[in-house]
């Protein structure tokens, strides 16, 4: 009975599903030459299946790899993308799958999926990715300039970052130089390293 009304659940979420989304399938994990008995931290391999919507829906198995440093941890993190678990009375148990925007993964599987499929790095399904890069870039900006009173370094970086606001272009324009590094920040102290390191974490879904 868990199983059909599991499968119905997922069926309607599938159905809700926007242009260039996707969302897991909770009950396809499967480990791969996982030790559970080794020492934290530990990093465990999984594959997941997928179900995304492009033109149709597609479905695609991913592997992820998972560094967990406690049980606790590993309770939570060891999940499909999109899978939330909470602490219920028998352990954790599953509260929810969330659907994400196809780039909005550390999967590769995913993205090249996205690229496959041309989805546009910009739709309506990462709107909401738009949004906090602006803030978090307006944000940042803001406490770059201020740490710019004391360095060069930070001033200019928070000048850019600044300039980044609403301006995508100029965005793209360093993940394009970041990209030549093969994505490797230059060692050291430099306004460009410090955009970069922003950029790879709010950023990283246009990748």
């Amino acid at each position: 009975m868990f199983r059909f009304l599991f499968f119905i659940l997922i069926s309607f979420q599938t159905l809700a599903l926007s242009y260039g989304e996707c969302i897991a399938i909770p009950s396809s994990k499967v480990y791969i030459d996982a030790d559970f008995h080794q020492d934290f931290p530990k990093t465990i391999s999984f594959n997941c299946r997928y179900e995304c919507l492009a033109d149709t829906i597609v479905e695609v198995k991913a592997k992820s790899s998972v560094t967990v440093s406690n049980f606790d941890q590993e309770a939570r993190n060891l999940v499909c993308q999109g899978v939330i678990v909470g602490k219920g009375k028998w352990g954790y148990e599953l509260e929810r799958v969330e659907p994400f925007f196809i780039y909005n993964t550390r999967i590769e599987a995913l993205k090249s999926l996205g690229r496959q499929l041309q989805v546009p790095i910009d739709t309506a399904s990462s709107s909401n990715l738009r949004e906090k890069l602006f803030t978090d870039l307006k944000t940042i900006s803001s406490a770059y300039i201020i740490a710019g009173q004391n360095s060069l370094e930070f001033k200019e970086a928070g000048l850019v970052l600044e300039q980044m606001i609403d301006n995508l272009g100029l965005v793209d324009e360093y993940l394009a130089r970041l990209k030549l590094m093969d994505y490797k920040i230059p060692r050291g102290l430099s306004s460009d390293g410090l955009i970069y390191n922003v950029l790879l974490s709010s950023a990283f879904w246009r990748i």
